[in-house]
């Protein structure tokens, strides 16, 4: 039996309702444990910010999300009742990351409140800490020195140079799911320990209650600050995360002013779907370098239609060695294949095309910022994936391409498609992000109601990314926006 997402979201609930329980018969709800001269202060407030999203409260999310993009910038906030400890104060303090390789840094902020947005963020104050590689489900001890005590509370912030996204469990997440040992903590020790008091809300366990696991090591595990901060990117993730990324096209006619047209109109880009000027091995890069150049910052998804055609070592080397030159250039890469080998209108076979592709891949290697996408044009879900089981292996990321027609047509995907909760739950299954490779909807005058129902499938399946086909250059489908079809593509695009 298929299990919708809302079915999924039910099974989850019953899970961290569960969890919940267990968590509650683990410990009390106290912020504060006391083990002989050891006391852990959980944080009884946390939020994130996002710089594209400048007015956007994330105060009771399950995950705090740190970024540093050029095109988005994400500030995870922790703070701690601490009563009456002295200032500065030397501690550690301990989050459990869900992604492996991200270098962290910790800061001293001033005062935040869970309704704290980009725009009313603290500033960034002195740097007390920092970490180096995270280990997924693992959690990160980090040695704190001269942390600032304001009134009663710690204030910190924590950021990472990855342009990648890093989620952390938050209090909320720990309380929801993840399990008390979870949540971000703040261990003091020693003659701090001694003078630590609780903060207002906050109560103490008696001593000689047995503390959660987590908390009752005889002293923080030592991290050595790293000497630098040009430390290496981590290894690709296999997912962007957090919220989806929107994004535009640009035409294989190469028509820029689709991408202006759509940004003035519309929400900030984030990312630009790009294609070779011909589809072949050598196809140019020039839309990759029209990225680079005007909109430094974002992400590109650019298509690749390499099939096997006797190309040299050399060739492909030489092709490669190109690819990779973007990608250092770029946030990151994500290099789709939709070469549609069983497409009738393709001289290859899909015997080829794999071969092909393996070979280009290979020959890119890897490479901290590129991952590989299989794009699953057309319709029918089911019957399309069987064409590309053998490329499967090969890819990060699964996307498809849904448009939303007027006419109703019967290969045309219309809200709730259950081919777009098909890839969805395939893609979750098998270990690969799921993504939107393009879509639109077309003009008329259903478009708004169509754009509508394009944003209940994003909403309900949180593609990484959905690149639209603002098609103003004249490619022809029909699909550009204008008037009303902006705004609506903005308020929903704005509210993910």
């Amino acid at each position: 039996m298929k299990k919708s997402p809302r079915h999924r979201a039910s099974r989850r609930l019953v899970t961290a309702v569960a969890a919940a329980v267990m968590a509650s018969l683990f410990m009390s709800s106290c912020a504060l444990f006391v083990t002989g001269e050891l006391r852990s202060v959980r944080a009884d407030l946390d939020t994130f910010t996002v710089s594209n999203h400048p007015t956007s409260k994330r105060g009771n999310d399950t995950r705090l999300r740190v970024m540093n993009s050029r095109g988005k910038l994400k500030i995870a906030y922790l703070s701690f009742p601490v009563g009456s400890v002295a200032s500065p104060l030397s501690a550690s303090l301990r989050v459990l990351p869900k992604q492996s390789g991200f270098d962290l840094t910790v800061h001293n902020v001033a005062a935040f409140t869970d309704a704290t947005t980009h725009t009313t963020r603290p500033a960034i104050g002195s740097r007390v800490g920092t970490f180096t590689r995270t280990k997924a489900d693992k959690p990160a001890d980090i040695a704190l020195d001269r942390v600032t005590v304001v009134r009663g509370r710690i204030y910190l912030a924590v950021l990472t140079t990855s342009p990648y996204e890093l989620e952390l469990v938050s209090s909320e997440g720990a309380e929801r799911g993840d399990g008390a040992a979870a949540a971000p903590t703040v261990v003091v020790e020693g003659e701090a320990a001694s003078q630590l008091t609780t903060g207002q809300g906050a109560t103490t366990t008696p001593a000689n209650t047995t503390p959660p696991t987590t908390t009752t090591t005889t002293a923080p595990p030592t991290t050595t600050p790293p000497t630098t901060t040009t430390t290496p990117p981590p290894a690709v993730d296999p997912t962007l995360g957090g919220d989806p990324l929107p994004g535009t096209i640009v035409p294989a006619q190469g028509a820029w002013s689709t991408v202006a047209d759509f940004e003035s109109n519309t929400v900030p880009l984030e990312m630009i779907r790009a294609f070779p000027a011909g589809k072949t091995l050598t196809p140019s890069l020039a839309q990759v370098d029209g990225a680079i150049q005007r909109y430094p910052g974002t992400g590109v998804m650019w298509s690749t239609f390499m099939a096997n055609r006797n190309f040299t070592d050399a060739q492909v080397a030489e092709f490669a060695r190109a690819i990779r030159a973007r990608a250092d250039q770029l946030p990151w890469l994500d290099i789709a294949v939709d070469a549609e080998p069983d497409r009738k209108d393709r001289s290859y076979t899909v015997a080829q095309f794999v071969e092909g592709f393996a070979r280009l891949k290979a020959a890119v290697g890897p490479h901290p910022k590129i991952r590989w996408v299989l794009n699953l044009t057309g319709y029918q879900f089911e019957q399309r994936i069987g064409a590309y089981r053998n490329v499967l292996p090969l890819v990060d990321v699964l996307a498809i391409d849904p448009y939303w027609n007027n006419d109703m047509r019967p290969n045309s995907i219309q809200g709730g498609n259950q081919d777009i909760i098909d890839a969805a739950e395939w893609a979750e299954a098998n270990g690969k992000a799921f993504a939107f490779g393009e879509w639109g909807a077309q003009v008329g005058a259903n478009q708004s109601r169509n754009l509508d129902l394009a944003f209940d499938a994003i909403e309900l399946t949180r593609p990484e990314y959905f690149p639209y086909f603002h098609d103003v250059g004249g490619s022809g489908t029909g699909c550009w926006l204008s008037g009303e079809s902006f705004r609506t593509y903005s308020q929903r695009a704005a509210a993910l």
